[in-house]
């Protein structure tokens, strides 16, 4: 399962009904938001779009901002950017995975799927029986599809996670600002290109898609080392692109 190039996310379309398209249907005149059934997920899909759009499809300066908000490209044009980085976006199957690290899961305690979510119960809450104001028993089934968004999503957000995890460098609550049309019934493509900053105003260097410097978990987990305990780091990835200039290692 690739994420770049499946049907995996549902859309809202402009008559009304929902659609699991591909991701580079967010360049369709009929598409107008994403719908996602958690607000979190709805957000962090905002944010994964955007991340991409700005680390493969950013424009080289003001003309061609405009130009691409007011005639965005097609779906094949779009899909064909997507590819230059498609090996970053397998969820399952050999190599590297999707915001997964190296380690096997041989030796990790299992635990249900509901411990993506960030709102989920930690393990020690579940034992002293503290989950008062939420219950454990949410999201304890998901598809891959979600799985895998609820995966970006706690990894974006990077909260603490107990003994063993380590907030992300925005910090456990990070607050993220996106710039939206003032009418509701805008398109996909233009709320989204709206927080796409050109290359003239925004210059870095030609990225690397290879070597974890764009996508860290092409490379191996960072972790630091204190009295033999190792800690896991989480990743907190600045929404305008996947790592490129923002994104770190807590």
């Amino acid at each position: 399962m690739n994420i770049l190039k499946i049907s995996w996310l549902p859309f809202k379309l402009k008559d009304g009904t929902e659609q699991v398209l591909p991701m580079s249907a967010i360049c369709r005149s009929d598409v107008i938001d994403f719908a996602l059934p958690r607000a979190d997920f709805q957000g962090a899909a905002y944010q994964f779009a955007i991340g991409l759009l700005q680390t493969v499809f950013a424009p080289e300066d003001d003309i061609e901002w405009i130009e691409r908000y007011e005639q965005p490209p097609s779906e094949q044009e779009l899909q064909a950017a997507f590819n230059k980085v498609e090996h970053a976006f397998n969820v399952e199957g050999d190599g590297p995975l999707f915001m997964q690290d190296y380690d096997e899961l041989a030796t990790a305690k299992p635990t249900t799927v509901a411990g993506l979510l960030i709102e989920a119960p930690g393990a020690n809450g579940l034992k002293l029986n503290t989950d008062h104001f939420i219950k454990r028993g949410i999201g304890e089934v998901m598809s891959l599809e979600m799985a895998s968004l609820a995966l970006f999503t706690l990894q974006i957000n990077a909260p603490s996670g107990g003994s063993g995890h380590r907030v992300g460098l925005r910090g456990g609550g990070p607050l993220t600002t996106l710039i939206m049309p003032a009418t509701v019934d805008t398109n996909l493509w233009q709320k989204l290109w709206l927080n796409v900053i050109n290359l003239e105003q925004w210059r870095y260097p030609a990225p690397d898609f290879t070597d974890g410097s764009v996508f860290p978990w092409l490379a191996k987990t960072q972790t630091s080392e204190k009295k033999a305990v190792k800690f896991i780091k989480r990743m907190s990835i600045h929404y305008t692109c996947f790592g490129l200039c923002q994104g770190a290692f807590a």
